[in-house]
């Protein structure tokens, strides 16, 4: 635990990296570890709701946001918090995501 919070904010800085497949694999093992490190679980949050999708390229923008989605909806079973529902809905309904994968994850978003 005390080793991983030392190296904390280099491996969640790996979210924004420049490699699109560095970002996707980092952003995909937090539901892995978070449950381990409830104590960083709000920063994990505040660094993943700050990617900005935008900078990428259009055709990986979905990938990365549903890997962000993904993450914070296993963080919010762990440790619900406001600021993780208003990025799910935004997300949701911001116009990046297909209504297949709408579909697919309201009823996930939708649980308490």
């Amino acid at each position: 635990k005390k080793r991983f919070a030392r190296i904390f904010q280099t491996f969640m800085s790996l979210c924004n990296d420049e490699k699109f497949v560095t970002s996707r694999l980092t952003i995909q093992t937090i539901p892995v570890w978070a449950k381990y490190v409830p104590e960083l679980l709000d920063k994990v949050v505040d660094e993943l709701v700050h990617i900005n999708v935008k900078r990428l390229k259009e055709s990986q923008r979905k990938l990365i946001l549903l890997d962000i989605i993904n993450a914070l909806i296993a963080i919010r079973e762990l440790k619900p918090s406001e600021k993780i529902t208003k990025y799910l809905i935004e997300a949701m309904t911001g116009g990046l995501l297909d209504k297949k994968s709408v579909k697919k994850l309201e009823p996930q978003i939708n649980q308490s």
